[in-house]
């Protein structure tokens, strides 16, 4: 999926706009052009999220409602995929059963030159994480989209009738963190977890607690059984984190304590 015209020269832009401001850059100009280009960056990245569309990614196997996000499927320097981004993203366009997607992204042996952010985008293949499937009720459906240079991005979404808890929840495909909100629904932490990622799909594919949905079927079919195309892939099982045209590789999560820490 190619991005518009403008969608491409925001992104440009905004390009433009990092380049003037790192290595210092800031301190090279006048306080009133730094604030200048910082208010221009956060404009430009609010129009550039209003014009993403919502794609649907994945089925509710409780109700079959649809999942629909604004993944940005035509590039890695999409803001969408940054790892922090200073403004929101769009909201989700869910039923109430779904919780949390995570994902992976299988980068094809390339090394993408486009991201000018830190971009993770997790291992190569498709996982789960047990505790969430623990939850009673729980399910995951997994699929898989192209993106418009051949890479192929794994989305694991996860549903239950019961809602998980906030403090047992996980931070968003892509995030490193996740918002706890307190009773007025103001932010009161933010939370990240360090679940392992579980690649033996096998269980809980035999179970039908995952189910999963064939690459690039936009009918959104649910298929459950072993007889997936997710098995037998292969892939780093690291975490990949994309920038500036380098793909680093990162320890994968193993079970590691919480981090929780205040948001301001």
């Amino acid at each position: 999926m190619a991005r518009s015209t403008q969608q491409q020269a925001i992104i440009d832009r905004l390009k433009q706009i990092a380049e003037a401001l790192d290595d210092g850059g800031a301190l090279k100009m006048s306080q009133d052009a730094a604030t200048d280009l910082e208010t221009e960056e956060e404009y430009l990245l609010m129009e550039y999220m209003e014009l993403l569309e919502h794609i649907p990614v994945s089925r509710c196997p409780i109700c079959d409602a649809d999942l629909k996000v604004t993944i940005d499927l035509a590039g890695f320097d999409g803001p969408w995929w940054w790892t922090t981004c200073p403004v929101d993203l769009p909201a989700h366009k869910s039923c109430q059963h779904f919780q949390v997607f995570l994902g992976a992204v299988h980068l094809r042996g390339t090394e993408p030159e486009e991201s000018s952010e830190s971009v993770m985008v997790g291992p190569a293949m498709p996982f789960v994480v047990t505790r969430l499937l623990e939850h009673p009720t729980a399910k995951a459906v997994l699929s898989a989209f192209e993106t418009h240079e051949g890479h192929t991005v794994f989305i694991i979404a996860y549903y239950s009738e019961k809602p998980f808890p906030q403090a047992e929840s996980h931070q968003e495909f892509r995030h490193e963190s996740y918002a706890l909100l307190d009773d007025q629904g103001e932010i009161e932490f933010a939370e990240h977890k360090h679940d392992r990622w579980d690649f033996d799909l096998d269980p809980w594919l035999q179970t039908k607690q995952l189910t999963w949905i064939a690459p690039e079927d936009t009918s959104l079919r649910l298929r459950s059984g072993l007889e997936s195309p997710y098995k037998g892939l292969d892939g780093t099982k690291m975490n990949q984190v994309l920038e500036y045209g380098e793909v680093d590789h990162y320890e994968a999560p193993h079970d590691q304590e919480d981090t929780k820490f205040e948001r301001h």
